[in-house]
């Protein structure tokens, strides 16, 4: 059953980590899937006008506004779908040595990381000079792509810290040499 998948231990990704990034991640990834999907006229011409927020009422979208916006939420459900993938493989296939599970998990929060800095720096950049420090001014589309975004990417750098976690690579204490070689 596909429920049992959040059933089975993952050691690298524990507690918080499991749930923000194995669990919510994923699944927030697949909100405008519902939103354009299902309500394709509304629906997308109100993604499409949340993502920057401005004060006039554009009226409908152009055909390719529209192909845009669900080409957006087609790669929004791909992601969703790779990183539950990614996941589960990697917990399933490297069940036995946990080193080698947290260094791919490393890898792929490595690779997230890098994509929050840059969607960070393009929607500061692209945003209109009047909204861009005014944070009373943004809509909750404008707060989830920059705060929720900056949410995700600390939380993988104290991922990287072995914040609140049980580390076997990235910050685990190497065995010393001319010991029994077992980690410390």
């Amino acid at each position: 059953m596909i429920f049992d998948t959040y059933k089975k231990p993952f050691p690298s990704l524990t507690g918080y980590y499991w749930g923000m990034y194995f669990v919510f991640e994923p699944l927030s990834l697949l909100g405008p899937l519902f939103t354009v999907f299902f309500d394709k006229s509304k629906g997308t011409s109100w993604f499409y006008n949340e993502l920057v927020p401005l004060n006039d009422n554009p009226g409908p979208l152009h055909d390719r506004s529209i192909m845009v916006v669900w080409q957006l939420v087609n790669s929004y459900v791909l992601l969703a779908c790779a990183l539950t993938i990614a996941y589960t493989n990697i917990r399933d296939l490297t069940t036995r040595d946990l080193v080698s599970q947290e260094k791919r998990v490393g890898f792929i929060l490595a690779l997230l990381s890098l994509g929050d800095i840059t969607h960070l720096l393009a929607t500061v950049v692209a945003l209109p000079e009047h909204l861009r420090f005014d944070p009373g001014a943004w809509n909750g589309m404008l707060h989830g792509q920059i705060n929720f975004v900056i949410v995700l990417l600390v939380g993988r750098l104290a991922w990287f810290l072995g914040i609140g976690r049980q580390s076997y690579y990235f910050t685990a204490k190497q065995a010393t040499p001319g010991r029994s070689g077992q980690k410390a």
